[in-house]
């Protein structure tokens, strides 16, 4: 005859046996998740001093302040700059929520990389980039990316501004712009060459001036009445 009571023993076990294995293989799937989304020595934006940034932190002038920005780059080369917040005297204030300048650089001759650790033959080449950030808890600089394409106009780099912000809002005055708006201001290179981009998204007004700020290439105004 078999004993019902070490059956039930047994059943006992191995249901204990199946619940704890269970409970361990969550813990590991729980483990494995974190650390996927959360890589362990993920590189971080680095912290710089702020002692040659220019009107730091309420009025700063992002070209003259684009020095102590390159002299953290090595050897790239700036490929853009974007501030949003930008007063009608060229100054950005970043206490203020929407205050913030980034910088973007890259390298100017490709570096050779391999493309799939797999295929020891198989090359891409790649252009390491950097990109800066002037915000209101600091000069941050992000990672390096050293797997960034290359730029269709690496042949042609962007030169160094030659004006600031103050001289393209004057441009943007001159064309019917409110002086108590905040605006978009970016100096980028388009196919034409080097210029600057000055934006009110709210009045859907935007004007294009020529690098050197002495010609107004572009000008759109929406319907809406510029006040």
């Amino acid at each position: 005859m078999r004993d019902p009571d070490g059956q039930r023993l047994r059943d006992g076990y191995w249901a204990a046996l199946v619940l704890g294995l269970t409970f361990c293989v969550g813990i590991a799937v729980s483990v494995w998740a974190r650390q996927a989304s959360h890589p362990v020595g993920k590189p971080s934006a680095v912290s710089m001093s702020t002692d040659g940034i220019i009107g730091w932190p309420q009025n700063v002038d992002a070209v003259a302040s684009l020095p102590a920005v390159r002299a953290t780059m090595d050897d790239l080369a700036l490929t853009g700059i974007t501030a949003y917040g930008v007063r009608s005297d060229g100054h950005v204030d970043l206490t203020r929520g929407d205050g913030t300048v980034r910088y973007s650089f890259q390298a100017l001759r490709p570096v050779v990389a391999d493309s799939k650790p797999r295929d020891a033959h198989a090359k891409k080449q790649r252009c390491p980039k950097r990109v800066a950030h002037l915000r209101r808890d600091g000069f941050w600089v992000d990672p390096e990316q050293r797997s960034a394409s290359c730029p269709t106009t690496q042949e042609h780099p962007l030169t160094l501004p030659i004006c600031g912000m103050k001289e393209v809002w004057k441009r943007a005055l001159a064309e019917g712009a409110p002086d108590n708006r905040l605006a978009r201001i970016e100096y980028r290179r388009s196919y034409s060459g080097p210029q600057w981009r000055l934006s009110i998204a709210e009045l859907g007004f935007e004007i294009v001036v020529s690098p050197d700020c002495r010609k107004t290439l572009n000008t759109h105004r929406s319907p809406k009445r510029l006040r």
